[in-house]
């Protein structure tokens, strides 16, 4: 992705692009997820979002309130990279991997790159 120079507006990875559509709904409609606070989020520029984390859906459930045009790139445990499927689900959805047996300098650079380029972080 180019670095945002000019306060445009970042896209999204692409498959979040495809899947957002998709999930948004059915997530707001079978989980009834109320979110608070969403109107704070800027539609440009570098940002951290923070959640409770209760369930493994959560970054799809915070996904699914957000505006559409950020996107969202979360941070999400290493392991779930190591299994097929589901590394190519993360990575197409523009997931950091996190090794979180200790202090993971590499995601850590990776999170504040992806803010300096303007993206929002989960």
């Amino acid at each position: 992705m180019k670095k945002n120079t000019q306060n445009i507006p970042v896209s999204a990875p692409k498959f979040y692009r495809f899947i957002y559509p998709l999930l948004s709904p059915l997530m707001k409609f079978l989980f009834r997820i109320k979110a608070e606070g969403v109107e704070n989020i800027p539609l440009q520029g570098g940002a951290i979002v923070c959640a409770n984390h209760i369930s493994n859906a959560d970054a799809i459930a915070i996904g699914a309130v957000l505006p559409r045009r950020r996107g969202l790139y979360c941070l999400g445990k290493a392991k779930l990279f190591s299994i097929p499927v589901v590394s190519a689900f993360v990575r197409g959805l523009g997931a950091i991997p996190v090794n979180r047996n200790g202090a993971d300098v590499n995601a850590i650079r990776s999170a504040i790159k992806a803010l300096n380029e303007g993206k929002l972080i989960a």
